[in-house]
């Protein structure tokens, strides 16, 4: 008895993890559908300004792997110019040596980009912001 029980509650967190996690891949589509074009690119670089400027400080913490020669970047748009330029000094700046930047464009990520560096990722996704403030909201 005791034994389908904890079957039965296994099984439960599974379905409700499943249904979240489509919940929140609906909730980007929707985003992606119903936004127009022109207003989802100005909240990407509205986005990515701000990483620039703020959100980057936790890339000074994180441990990148020795003998990085490339950064994957993926972004929900091309980056600007200065966009590439200001991400590269940031990755020069803690590395101390200059990375090739391997640009990919996501629109599913919505804004903002995901940096791959190996087995470093940095995701500042407003995909991951809608998942982070979701799983919030199920925790309380």
């Amino acid at each position: 008895m005791q034994q389908a029980e904890r079957s039965r509650q296994a099984l439960l967190a599974e379905i409700n993890q499943k249904i979240d996690e489509r919940a929140i891949q609906r909730a980007a589509q929707l985003l992606q559908g119903v936004l127009p074009l022109n207003v989802r690119e100005e909240i990407h670089h509205h986005w990515l300004n701000d990483l620039m400027s703020s959100s980057f400080e936790q890339f000074d913490r994180l441990h990148i792997p020795e003998g990085t020669s490339e950064a994957r970047v993926i972004t929900a748009f091309a980056l600007t110019p200065e966009q590439r330029k200001a991400l590269n000094a940031k990755i020069q700046e803690r590395l101390g040596y200059s990375v090739s930047l391997k640009e990919e464009i996501d629109s599913n990520i919505i804004a903002g980009l995901i940096v791959d560096m190996g087995s470093l990722v940095f995701d500042g996704s407003l995909r991951l912001k809608i998942q982070e403030v979701a799983s919030a909201q199920q925790s309380a």
